[in-house]
Formats: structure tokens, C-alpha cells, sequence
């Protein structure tokens, strides 16, 4: 996420948010070495750096897993998708994480 939003991979491990849309685009177009495949694979099956992972630290959570059905759900979908390289359809489920964020985060007030 932008502005300035400290994101849940951030806090929890100090490192910055993977890109999906990015890695997920160049993975669809074959441009990703066996490595790179590997790494996306490793970091779609944590909480941290997952696409969950790369939303706002106050959603709320449970040893890194989101409390919200929907999102946690979702969450899981994404890693198979990225798994099984479904490329199209993790980036697809990628843009519903993000919906379901907004929706959370709206009801935080």
C-alpha cells in the first residue's frame, strides 16, 4: 500500500513490500528465473510477506494471519494460486485482498 502506510511485512520484519503486481506481471510474461519463481512461491506461503502481508499493520490479526474470514481466506487463495502458478488468477484474487482491505480498514474507525 502508498502513503505512507506502514505495511505488516514492514513491521513485523523490517523489510520493504513485495511488489506482487509487479513480480506476478513478470512471472505471466516468463520473465522470472527458476530463483525468482522459487522466492515468490516461499514468500506467497507467509503471513509477513504474503499478499496479506503487504497490507496495513492495523488489520487485524492473530500470529500474523488475518481475524477476518474473508481476508484470510482469500489470503490462502492467493498462496495456491502463486503455488500452482496461476498467475492470471492470483493477481485477479490480488485485487480482491486489496477490496476486502479497504473494507476493513473503513470499519476501523
Amino acid at each position: 500500500m502508498k502513503n505512507n502506510i506502514i505495511t505488516y511485512q514492514e513491521y513485523e520484519t523490517g523489510e520493504p513490500p513485495f511488489d506482487w503486481n509487479k513480480m506476478l506481471t513478470h512471472a505471466l510474461r516468463g520473465e522470472l528465473s527458476e530463483e525468482e519463481l522459487e522466492d515468490m512461491e516461499l514468500k506467497a506461503g507467509r503471513w509477513p510477506s504474503c499478499a496479506c502481508g503487504n497490507l496495513c499493520k492495523t488489520i487485524p490479526r492473530r500470529e500474523g494471519s488475518p481475524l477476518d474470514t474473508r481476508l484470510y481466506i482469500l489470503g490462502n487463495k492467493f498462496s495456491d494460486f502463486v503455488k500452482q502458478g496461476f498467475y492470471e488468477m492470483a493477481i485477479a484474487c490480488l485485487e480482491e485482498i486489496e477490496i476486502r482491505s479497504i473494507e476493513i480498514l473503513s470499519g476501523l474507525d
